[in-house]
């Protein structure tokens, strides 16, 4: 019965008996499947996505070695009445453009050791997606080879049951025990 299970679980449906010859669907190859789990699994690319994001991070502790450039601008008048033309005391147009560049050049090495924090996280995401992959192809690798050892074992199972016919045909059913027989 567990053989049966398995066996409808292997090929998604439900196994009662096994009566004559059956055909087992043909799996695709191991480095189809592999393609496959590795295009689609939700998980893998949850952790490529972390890789991704951990790459912009190297780029954004990266940007801290050059100066920052701030630009600000406004368009601005300023009256007593609709006109805005003033109100006497001030001057009427205050507009004005402002550029900020600030360069923070003695900062105790700290751009340089975020950079390398960075691109530890970024190595540690990538052998956490390498180790994910390996342990996918082997999930994959153990299925197949659980696959065939139940293919080997239905195989065995054919042939007994046919050894057990043949030899039924041939002795007629008869007992070939040295047991005396039962007396009534």
């Amino acid at each position: 019965r567990q053989f049966l299970n398995r066996l409808g679980y292997l090929i998604g449906e439900a196994v009662s008996f096994i009566e004559g010859l059956i055909t087992l669907p043909k799996l695709p190859g191991s480095s189809l499947l592999k393609k496959r789990a590795f295009r689609g699994r939700s998980d893998l690319l949850a952790l490529r996505s972390a890789l991704k994001v951990d790459e912009a991070a190297i780029r954004l502790a990266e940007s801290r070695y050059y100066p920052t450039v701030g630009v600000e601008a406004a368009l601005k008048r300023h009256g007593d009445t609709i006109a805005l033309d003033g109100d006497g005391f001030t001057n009427a147009d205050q507009s004005y453009v402002g550029v900020d560049i600030s360069w923070n050049l003695f900062n105790g090495m700290s751009d340089r050791h975020n950079v390398e924090a960075a691109r530890y996280r970024r190595l540690a995401s990538a052998a956490a997606v390498l180790d994910y992959r390996q342990r996918i192809a082997m999930e994959i690798d153990n299925a197949l080879l659980e696959l065939k050892t139940l293919r080997a074992k239905l195989r065995s199972a054919r042939m007994q049951e046919r050894a057990q016919e043949e030899y039924y045909r041939l002795t007629g059913g008869a007992s070939t025990t040295s047991l005396p027989a039962p007396t009534s």
